[in-house]
């Protein structure tokens, strides 16, 4: 492992995925950017609500920068894109534990995360979760690898 602090290795998102990601993401914010301007046409019936008022600046930050979903693995922590529904980051101490699942995949999940896009507003409905088994790497082992260095603990518990 390269001991450079800035060094990061970068996790792209299979392709079949990144596709699938982008139709139904822009499906869904466009579903809400209509619920959004009903609200103002009907705002005399309904106030607009304060997780509708998050929108906009949580879209304006999804279509900044490259189209791609990722995950990033330094040594200050991850950061997971998820383009074009949300992006999380999170330190090393703040992963909780690791799921494998022959049916949903092995997932990732954070106690905390810093995130924003959909999950910006959404946080409280479940723990943020980053789905490992879309990643390329995960099943070459440059990404366990990388796990195990960083969360040695992870793979102790679920063995």
């Amino acid at each position: 492992m390269n001991n450079d602090p800035n060094h990061a290795r970068v996790y792209p998102m299979k392709n079949y995925w990144q596709y699938i990601n982008r139709i139904l993401g822009f499906w869904s914010w466009f579903c809400e950017l209509v619920s959004i301007f009903a609200s103002f046409c009907l705002s005399f019936i309904a106030p607009i609500a304060p997780w509708e008022r998050k929108i906009i600046p949580a879209f304006r930050k999804m279509m900044t920068g490259v189209p791609r979903s990722y995950l990033r693995v330094s040594e200050t922590g991850l950061e997971y894109r998820n383009w074009p529904f949300f992006e999380l980051r999170c330190k090393w101490e703040d992963i909780q534990c690791l799921k494998k699942s022959r049916w949903l995949g092995d997932v990732l999940y954070l106690q905390r995360a810093e995130a924003f896009g959909f999950l910006e507003f959404s946080m409280k409905l479940s723990p943020p979760q980053i789905h490992l088994s879309s990643l390329i790497g995960w099943q070459d082992g440059g990404l366990e690898d990388d796990l195990q260095h960083y969360v040695p603990q992870l793979f102790r518990k679920s063995s």
